[in-house]
């Protein structure tokens, strides 16, 4: 495993990148093993947020190497969450009509996990291709019908799919453009692929969700970026590729979704895009406050979880923890509460009866909440807060507190 760190700017090349929002070291997520020992070997990285002063771009610059992160132990699929699913579901739907794509036409996903998002394209008739580097999760794809390259996308595999299946028609990219070091290289392998017509459609972590919110859980080793609209925009035209359409939504939190045209292309710029630059530049989104605001809150947090925890400790009670997601490892870190959590309660198969990575806490599954009965139990998922309270009523009923930490520390029931 490699372990660098970058000295420039990955959009625009600048060396002006500072240091805006330092946080702790933290242990590489999902990677999860059989024993205690082994799961404490992982190693713990910086985790600090820079911003380049050029182009505003928010960034990690120490990097974990790609081939570590995505290799067969990676744990995420698209298909295994019900939220992802539906929103897969909507967003093919409405690219496909705004967009006008129709049956035969080309759609390619750069990072297509477990081909869930590009089912939906080839159920509407179009020829798909799929690029993602887990081998593991490929093989899952490729079974279900969805033809998958396994490996990364540069602009050699941008050419190798033109030679077997023409130019795209859309190519689609969702959080990739967050959990990709060499944006450089795949921006122009995708603009290599586009058809004269086409559009390049992303989905990625919005900073201002990430810095409004609180949003610590997203903030992980895959995730080297953290995107606005205004610098995309200027990198992206750098490839003959121009924004044009701009939709937040609140998945994961709060994300965007962009869509480029190829510099061809008809499709007309649209008010969103105007509108986003504009309230972008209002709230001074690039700015460093802006990044700095986000470290004050981050301390306050941190605050709140201390007094909790000394408190609870002061009490003799217990704490647990729900969800091995991989935000989670960071919420552990950042609030310094690997030594206070008993477990972690999750039924994921490739999770539970191992060991947290750098923590070594053990994973149970959920049925066990019955019979290790903590007092408290801090959700790790924070996504899906609402929907683990509601679908375990016996635990609140018997007397258990559920703990939220973003964007503030509350207790369930006070």
């Amino acid at each position: 495993m490699n372990i660098r760190k970058r000295t420039v700017c990955r959009l625009c090349d600048s060396p002006a990148v500072e240091l805006v929002c330092p946080l702790k070291p933290t242990p590489i997520a999902e990677k999860y093993r059989r024993t205690r020992e082994d799961a404490q070997q992982i190693p713990s990285v910086s985790l600090d947020m820079y911003r380049c002063t050029s182009c505003g771009h928010v960034q990690l610059l120490d990097l974990v190497d790609s081939s570590f992160l995505f290799d067969v132990d990676y744990t995420y699929r698209s298909g295994q969450t019900k939220g992802i699913i539906e929103h897969f579901q909507k967003y093919a739907a409405d690219a496909w009509e705004r967009l006008g794509l129709k049956e035969g036409d080309l759609v390619a996903e750069v990072g297509s996990n477990d081909g869930t998002l590009l089912s939906e394209f080839k159920a509407r008739g179009a020829r798909v291709i799929g690029v993602d580097p887990a081998s593991t999760i490929a093989q899952e794809a490729i079974a279900r019908g969805v033809e998958t390259i396994t490996g990364f996308f540069t602009p050699e595999v941008a050419e190798q799919i033109k030679a077997k299946h023409g130019k795209a028609k859309l190519v689609v990219a969702n959080n990739v453009f967050a959990h990709a070091d060499d944006l450089q290289s795949i921006a122009y392998g995708i603009s290599q692929l586009l058809a004269e017509d086409g559009v390049f459609m992303f989905e990625v972590s919005y900073v201002k969700d990430v810095l409004d919110h609180c949003l610590l859980g997203t903030i992980f080793h895959e995730h080297f970026s953290y995107h606005a609209v205004m610098p995309m925009q200027t990198f992206l035209r750098r490839y003959g590729m121009e924004l044009f359409h701009v939709e937040r939504n609140t998945i994961q939190g709060g994300s965007i979704i962009m869509s480029a045209r190829a510099a061809t292309a008809p499709h007309a710029t649209d008010a969103s895009l105007t509108e986003i630059l504009a309230m972008e530049e209002s709230t001074g989104l690039n700015s460093r406050s802006a990044l700095e605001g986000f470290a004050e809150k981050l301390r306050k947090l941190e605050e709140q979880t201390i007094e909790f925890v000394r408190r609870v400790k002061k009490e003799g009670k217990t704490i647990a923890g729900f969800g091995a997601a991989r935000s989670g490892t960071t919420l552990i870190a950042q609030l310094e509460i690997g030594d206070v959590i008993d477990c972690i309660f999750d039924d994921h198969p490739d999770k539970a009866g191992k060991y947290s990575a750098g923590f070594g806490i053990p994973v149970y599954k959920t049925s066990e909440i019955a019979t290790r009965k903590p007092d408290y139990i801090i959700i790790l998922a924070w996504v899906f807060a609402k929907k683990i309270m509601a679908s375990n009523p016996a635990y609140t009923e018997g007397g258990g507190h559920w703990v939220t930490c973003v964007p503030e520390l509350q207790i369930t029931p006070p």
